[in-house]
């Protein structure tokens, strides 16, 4: 932010026009007016750049509020201009970022309202176009409050950091992305504690989950939050008259439910330590926490059982003869979650070795170049760990051809091409389809050639096919023996399993609720002879595998 003393006078009666037309925003009925003033100093300002950079943002604040998407438009494309001169170093640069996302966010949201209009900026006469447009706006939205958000240590302002990772979870909860969104939420509530859209949405997303978590915690925390929301008394600023209902109608959903419930029941109050377990266990379950790899929604704000288990499941309701649906798509479920709670406990036991690998490791010779590298149990661990959560991916892929009847061949099938060759799955993805559907749609897009996170791919495709070698220093390392892509810092190579394993994560939530979701659209309602399916939850202690005596 530019120091208000060091203004010009031009620059000042423009900054003190640009708070008069937010002010006239914040107020019921003021985009109008706000949109009027713009016009009027237009002529007056229009030479100053700071004026120019915050007429955009009104601009898109006044189109939103009146649903006008020529005025969206033109903030756009003013901001798209102002991007291109702006250096990259620039402190302005995030504040064009965060409203160049709103923009592209404010763009696909009245796609949405109004299907049958297009978007200037991304006209299409394809089949699926509304469904690829709005998708392409909401990419853009994302990757632009990203970028302001990576800039974040250069603004000090809490407010606009909360107000920018509310709007980021925003768009990823439109994109059917919850679970990330949830997470986003709670970093803007780590700006702003009394936050309340980002309150008020973490509610409204941990009550769509609430169906699978296995427990009525996340609805109790789904209540505390839509409850503090609402009680914020900034609520009507921050999140306006329309999301104020939107709070309230929610909260007395999630109430219902929890009518004479004993809250105390729900929360046991259990440490690991508590449990019996030992040390080792109880650090594998503090890993699982901290860095929430745990397949629950739990907010990590209560210390009990719940907390710390893996405790999303599958429960359907099929007709009364129907034995074979409810054991098949539970054993996909089994086996996705199984996977991962493997791959989880290999890279615990790389980073938090139980006993010391040193021994083990000198059984195994291997020839060393002098390029820092490092071979071993532990980078062993981490590649099957990187290896096993993508293999879930692929899983996941081949799950959705047999499901909806896609009829890919199965030689070609992986879950970042599944999405472009089935005319099908497009189809289904452009009538609105499941929202969890959705966001493993944009999950593969993030994953592909030119999303952010091809590089988890890269790692992947290299490990798995060739090798992947991590080293300890920044030196020395050859890349011209094979090239670049099968080389990483080994601290890197730890974090992109974090990154995947995170993504993953939420991937098999997505899976859990689009079946729960999919079978639940497959009967119409009302419709008789239909059975939930209640089935006991698996007990490890039933059944061990014998140890192997050859």
């Amino acid at each position: 932010m530019d120091n208000e003393e060091s203004r010009t006078k031009p620059e000042l009666a423009a900054y003190e026009a640009v708070l008069e037309m937010q002010r006239l925003l914040s107020e019921p009925g003021g985009a109008s007016e706000a949109l009027r003033r713009l016009r009027q100093y237009d002529p007056l300002y229009s030479h100053i750049e700071r004026y120019q950079h915050d007429r955009a943002g009104i601009l898109i604040d006044c189109g939103s509020d009146l649903l006008n998407r020529s005025v969206i438009e033109e903030g756009v494309k003013a901001l798209e201009a102002s991007m291109a001169s702006v250096a990259c170093d620039s402190p302005s640069r995030p504040f064009l970022q965060y409203n160049l996302a709103n923009g592209y966010y404010a763009l696909a949201r009245l796609l949405r309202l109004a299907p049958d209009t297009s978007s200037d900026l991304l006209a299409s006469k394809e089949p699926d176009a509304a469904f690829r447009e709005e998708h392409c706006l909401l990419e853009k939205a994302k990757h632009y409050y990203r970028e302001a958000l990576c800039c974040s240590p250069c603004l000090s302002e809490p407010a606009f950091l909360a107000q920018a990772w509310t709007n980021y979870g925003n768009t990823l909860d439109l994109l059917g992305r919850s679970i990330e969104g949830m997470a986003a939420y709670r970093k803007a509530l780590g700006a702003v504690p009394e936050h309340a859209m980002a309150m008020g949405n973490l509610g409204i997303a941990l009550e769509r989950f609430a169906p699978i978590a296995g427990s009525k915690l996340p609805l109790i925390e789904a209540r505390d939050a839509l409850a503090s929301a609402l009680a914020t008394p900034d609520v009507e600023r921050l999140a306006g008259p329309e999301a104020r209902e939107a709070f309230r109608e929610a909260l007395d959903r999630v109430s219902r439910p929890l009518d004479g419930v004993d809250v105390a029941n729900v929360l046991p109050e259990m440490s690991v330590a508590e449990s019996g377990a030992a040390s080792y266990e109880d650090g594998y379950v503090e890993f699982c926490c901290r860095h929430g790899l745990l397949l629950n929604l739990c907010l990590g704000c209560r210390r009990c059982s719940v907390h710390q288990r893996d405790t999303v499941l599958l429960s359907l309701t099929t007709a009364l003869d129907d034995e074979t649906t409810y054991p098949c798509l539970a054993r996909v479920v089994n086996e996705t979650k199984e996977r991962f709670a493997s791959a989880r406990w290999q890279l615990y036991a790389a980073v938090n070795p139980r006993h010391d690998p040193l021994p083990i490791n000198r059984m195994t010779t291997y020839a060393y170049n002098l390029d820092y590298a490092l071979y071993g149990i532990q980078p062993g661990l981490v590649k099957l760990a990187f290896e096993g959560a993508c293999s879930i991916l692929d899983k996941i892929a081949l799950f959705l051809n047999w499901y909806l009847d896609l009829g890919i061949q199965e030689k070609w099938l992986c879950f970042v091409r599944m999405w472009q060759g089935s005319k099908k799955l497009s189809v289904k993805l452009e009538r609105g389809g499941d929202r969890h559907l959705w966001a493993l749609y944009d999950i593969a897009q993030d994953l592909g050639k030119d999303g952010y996170l091809q590089h988890l791919v890269s790692t992947r495709n290299a490990s798995h096919h060739r090798y992947v070698v991590p080293h300890i220093e920044p030196m020395g390392w050859l890349t011209e023996a094979d090239g670049e892509e099968y080389h990483l810092a080994w601290d890197e190579l730890v974090e992109q399993a974090f990154e995947l394993m995170t993504l993953v994560k939420s991937a098999i939530i997505y899976l859990v609720a689009f079946i729960q979701q999919e079978e639940a659209n497959r009967h119409t309602p009302g419709e008789k002879g239909l059975l939930p399916r209640v089935v006991p939850t698996y007990d490890p202690t039933l059944f061990q595998p014998p140890r192997y005596t050859p």
